[in-house]
């Protein structure tokens, strides 16, 4: 980069300073899929939210989630209630929140069923993302939500937790290498 001025007594100088201009690569922001499913959690009352913990390496560090979209079906009866997604931060603290979907929308077969955030927040390493069910009335028996889970492939980026009222990680954290059947979109 050269500068021009006037140097003492009026004689102009062209110095080149060596200005060098440094810029951040970009994160490269794709989606997130884990569509395997071998096996069911039931969201029973007891277990609210059923969270993937994104841990250091998640592909999703340092870009936004557009929305999440869970495998759920209703067990043999379908529940009353509504269900939504939620971003946690890695304390626990609610960073966003989708709009609900009414219990109702649920199938007795597994169906992806899309929950979008009008906000998208940035994930950063050991956020949250959750599905949370609220019942209108005590999920007993076969009235009650359940949703996909991958047993086998999860990779070491991400830990599957569940959680009760208004926490994604307070009851316990599932054996290794299991994650939600969950497919995240990117902003």
């Amino acid at each position: 980069m050269k500068i021009h001025g006037t140097a003492k007594g009026g004689a102009i100088s062209k110095k080149d300073f060596g200005v060098a201009i440094v810029t951040t690569p970009a994160v490269s922001c794709e989606d997130y899929e884990s569509l395997s499913q071998d096996n069911l959690q039931s969201i029973d009352g007891i277990i609210r939210n059923y969270s993937l913990k994104m841990l250091d390496g998640f592909p999703m560090i340092g870009c936004k989630i557009a929305s999440a979209k869970w495998y759920l079906k209703g067990a043999t009866s379908i529940p009353e209630g509504t269900m939504y997604s939620t971003l946690y931060n890695s304390s626990g603290a609610v960073r966003d929140t989708s709009a609900a979907i009414n219990m109702s929308e649920l199938d007795h077969n597994l169906e992806w069923h899309e929950f979008s955030f009008s906000s998208p927040s940035t994930v950063a390493i050991d956020d949250f993302i959750s599905f949370t069910a609220v019942y209108s009335e005590d999920p007993t028996g076969s009235k009650r939500v359940e949703c996909g889970r991958d047993s086998s492939g999860a990779p070491s980026t991400v830990e599957l937790w569940m959680g009760g009222t208004d926490s994604p990680d307070d009851i316990a954290q599932e054996s290794v290498g299991r994650q939600p059947t969950v497919d995240l979109i990117a902003e």
